[in-house]
């Protein structure tokens, strides 16, 4: 996680920690209740408030898989 937040400050900066939170929603197996430790990922959604334009289109390279840009 700590790596994933530096990523998102990189792409964002300033805008990971003003984001207002309206709901927080677990979605796929561990919603299911077929979460396996050591096999499963935690999906989530969030949603949030106000307007970010800007945002999206660095929010979409930022969860594309494995950003090599990101690693370490």
């Amino acid at each position: 996680m700590r790596r994933y937040r530096a990523c998102a400050d990189r792409l964002l900066p300033g805008r990971i920690a003003g984001f207002h939170v309206a709901g927080f929603h677990v979605v796929g197996s561990a919603a299911l209740g077929a979460w396996r430790e050591g096999r499963s990922d935690i999906e989530f959604v969030a949603v949030v408030c106000g307007s970010a334009p800007l945002a999206v289109p660095r929010l979409r390279v930022l969860h594309a898989p494995r950003p090599s840009w990101c690693a370490g």
